[in-house]
């Protein structure tokens, strides 16, 4: 017994191995059997055309006993629908008109649809969808008939009907003619028959793809069966096997994420040497040549995988943040369809075979002392490439965070997701600890003696930031005579108006957004966006403060909802819903995106639905760059008097018009409401325009502004409008990661500690971003000339957001939280 049971455990390892390759082999097949059956061929017979030289059309329909009937005889299985061509007979159809049209097979009538006016596309194609597919080769007829509809007076006949267009060309499914009342009649109707089916040559190539990889297999066994070779040439292919594993793993993740021939040859050389360390590492560990193939090869492929699968579910790629979310992940897994295309298919196959030539090598390769040296090599060669380079890893300033997957095509999975490290870990600030945050709190919790007097609570909060909106005034005099900004200027009652200090210019949307909802500075970041590298699950900021106190929170954005990863990072913060692109319903677009006004409707048809407390955040679209194209749908309003022509800015100064009057528009509705409510609207930064116009502007070269004057090109308005009465306030001044706080400050909104503490440290650094602070004097200094006044409130503040931010683990939840703030007064 104990001989078997060590038998038993001793073959334990080789039986789990081929459980793992099976397993892989039927999952692949699986998922390539879901391709096949989820992209059927889509095949069209007969030719839609929507202009001719030549129209002969049926005849009409008189009574409702009338009837036009084309047979047909299906030419393959898998008929979905046939399109029908028809056209009104004479002007002024009436809504009670009604067809019929009806599916039959000899006298027995199969499918019957009644379709009003209103559904039929005059002149254009109705698509007849069929319950069930026609067999190939049997004869079907398509009847239509006239139910109800205007008739002539005193007589028991139609005046109006449609009728149905006669095909230019033969189509092969037709009779060469149609019946009018049993009668043959010359011609046929112009239809289009399509199809949809499997496609049988994907069928045949996984069967015998599958039929190929279990011979290979077979030979593969026999062959080290019954061919003997000396130890020296095992030892050499254990060897080579060994130094091919990293270009192999390189591969599996590439190929099979779809980068492989868009990549950049550094990028290249960068990736095989990231999979040259990972091999050697893990081979210090994983001695057997064969394990270590198993693990890092099957490991290699699910990353590929994994970046494929996420790349055609939510449209954007798989990053480093989103090991994090694997509980939100797990939670959705099972709602997508798996399928991989048959390229993918056969390079899996490939790839499950080579971790079986592996399988056969279960010896072990090199010493530890010469796997020692293999390191050394690669991290030598690693230095090399990246003083070449500018840099091992990819440099924050030149990765596009806007459009990550373009990192991906350009520079591979690895490298990349190795690049994004560097976004999830900040300088810990010097005096940080858990300690010193409860310190902070105690200091920053207002007394029942310094809280805010009583004011109006609002009911309903509307943020707006408004996609480049600004007032470029601010910078100086334009040249026109016509007034820019009229609303935004002439409000002067229940008004706060100001100015934000934003961190972008010209783009980086998401990172004027992130600071406003968080609280959080652009200026204690490495780089890049947290948007796409440090926003997570239970995200704090605007939406979970007001969730705490009752409101319903909604996110808006007439664009695709995976720009800036939107749709990931409003669920993180909170939002009960998103309205993107994809739900946003009928669209009215101004140029080529959603309008100001039209938006704001949209923010109001979802007020009227609401139920409870409401806040709303809305993202524009309509001001956005570029600006060089005309359009037929917009006109400039605007025409500007300098020597040199600036188009660009003509048509963006006009579309800012056209802001100012959607605001107006918005603003008149809510007067009308009755619950306090309030609106906010920002710019997130100012539009990239000729550099001649700003250049006008400052009177002077871009090159030459000092470093005061080059931050009016970083400020863009912003306006707090109410349908009751607050404090008016003019030329108030902040940077945007300020705003959140001030906005539930002036709105008599509850706060968190972490707010109370950014609306005080607001009164004190009134600025705060990546290129220095501005104090209440209104002067300006870079982060190498900090005052040391400044300092202390400065170090306090990057506790907080590190906390915040870095160190979840030990995030101290009563920081961001409204209630347990509350509950300790």
């Amino acid at each position: 017994m104990k001989k078997y049971c060590a038998d038993i455990w001793r073959k334990l390892p080789k039986l789990i191995t081929v459980m793992i390759i099976i397993f892989f082999f039927i999952l692949v097949n699986l998922t390539y059997g879901k391709y096949i059956t989820e992209n059927p061929v889509m095949e069209q017979s007969g030719e839609k055309y929507l202009e001719r030289d030549e129209i002969v059309f049926s005849q009409i329909l008189e009574t409702d006993q009338d009837y036009i009937e084309q047979k047909f005889i299906p030419q393959k299985p898998g008929m979905e629908s046939i399109a029908i061509r028809l056209a009104i007979n004479h002007e002024g159809l009436l809504d009670e008109f009604r067809l019929l049209i009806q599916l039959c097979r000899e006298d027995e009538v199969l499918q019957s649809e009644e379709i009003t006016q209103r559904e039929i596309p005059n002149w254009r194609y109705y698509d007849f969808e069929l319950e069930e597919a026609p067999k190939e080769g049997r004869e079907y007829s398509l009847r239509i008939r006239q139910l109800e509809g205007q008739k002539w007076e005193d007589e028991d006949r139609y005046r109006i009907s449609y009728v149905i267009f006669h095909a230019e060309e033969h189509v092969p499914e037709n009779n060469t003619y149609y019946t009018y009342n049993g009668k043959k009649v010359n011609g046929e109707f112009e239809l289009s028959y399509i199809y949809k089916y499997s496609d049988e040559k994907l069928l045949v190539c996984q069967v015998v793809t599958d039929l190929i990889f279990i011979l290979a297999v077979a030979v593969l066994l026999v062959f080290k069966r019954f061919v003997k070779c000396s130890d020296q040439v095992k030892n050499g292919i254990s060897a080579f096997l060994y130094v091919m594993l990293p270009i192999l793993g390189f591969l599996a993740v590439e190929i099979t994420a779809g980068n492989l021939l868009t990549m950049q040859d550094v990028s290249i050389v960068k990736n095989l040497l990231i999979n040259c360390i990972t091999v050697v590492v893990l081979s210090l560990f994983i001695r057997k040549l064969h394990l270590l193939a198993m693990v890092y090869l099957a490991g290699c492929t699910v990353v590929g995988l994994v970046q494929y699968f996420v790349m055609q579910f939510r449209g954007s790629v798989f990053v480093i943040q989103d090991i994090f979310s694997w509980r939100t992940a797990s939670t959705v897994a099972d709602r997508y369809i798996y399928q991989i295309p048959q390229a993918l298919f056969l390079f899996l196959m490939v790839e499950l075979y080579v971790i079986c030539i592996y399988q056969q090598i279960r010896r072990r390769v090199f010493s530890f002392r010469i796997k020692i040296i293999l390191v050394l090599i690669v991290v030598l060669a690693m230095r090399r490439a990246g003083a070449a380079s500018g840099g091992f890893l990819l440099s924050t300033h030149l990765m596009n965070l806007w459009d990550l997957a373009e990192n991906y095509r350009q520079d591979g999975v690895i490298l990349t997701m190795a690049s994004e490290v560097q976004f999830l870990v900040g300088d810990k600030p010097k005096s940080y600890s858990v300690d010193k945050i409860g310190d902070i709190i105690k200091k920053t919790v207002q007394t029942e003696d310094e809280e805010q007097e009583a004011v109006t609570r609002t009911e309903n909060l509307i943020i707006i930031m408004n996609e480049s909106f600004a007032d470029l005034e601010n910078i100086g005099s334009i040249a026109t005579t016509t007034d820019m900004l009229p609303c935004l200027h002439g409000l002067e009652e229940n008004v706060i108006k100001g100015w934000v200090s934003v961190p972008p210019f010209g783009g980086g949307t998401a990172n004027s957004e992130y600071e406003v909802l968080t609280g959080n500075t652009m200026a204690f970041f490495p780089g890049g966006t947290p948007y796409q590298t440090n926003v997570m699950e239970d995200e704090f900021g605007m939406a979970s403060v007001l969730k705490e106190q009752g409101f319903y929170t909604v996110a808006a954005h007439p664009y695709p909802a995976d720009n800036w990863n939107r749709r990931s990072v409003y669920s993180f913060m909170g939002f009960d819903i998103f309205l993107s692109e994809e739900n946003w319903g009928d669209m009215k677009l101004l140029r080529w995106c959603e309008s100001d006004e039209a938006a704001f409707d949209k923010v109001i048809e979802l007020f009227e639905e609401k139920r409870e407390k409401f806040f709303a955040f809305l993202v524009t679209m309509q001001n956005h760059g570029g600006y060089s194209e005309e359009y037929e749908d917009f006109q400039n309003t605007v025409k500007l008097n300098y020597e040199a022509d600036y188009p660009e800015a003509e048509q963006y100064l006009s579309l800012l018009q056209e802001s100012d009057k959607a605001f107006e528009h918005l603003t008149e509705y809510f007067s009308e409401v009755e619950e306090p409510t309030m609106i906010v609207m920002f710019g997130d930064h100012l539009a990239a325009l000729e550099e001649g116009f700003y250049e006008e502007l400052f009177g002077k070269p871009l090159g030459e502004l000092s470093f005061q004057e080059e931050q009016k090109r970083f400020i863009t308005p912003f306006i707090i409008w109410t349908n009751y009465d607050i404090e008016e306030q003019s030329d108030v001044i902040m940077s945007a990661n300020y705003l959140g706080s001030y906005i539930l400050y002036v709105g008599g909104l509850e706060m968190s500690p972490y707010n109370q503490f950014l609306y005080k440290q607001w009164q004190e650094i009134p600025i705060i971003c990546g290129r220095g602070i501005m104090d209440n004097d209104g002067k300006w200094y870079g982060w190498n000339e900090i005052p040391e006044c400044y300092e202390d409130k400065i170090e306090e503040y990057k506790i907080l957001q590190y906390n915040n931010v870095y160190d979840r683990k030990n995030k101290v939840k009563d920081l961001f939280s409204v209630r347990k703030s509350n509950s300790g007064k």
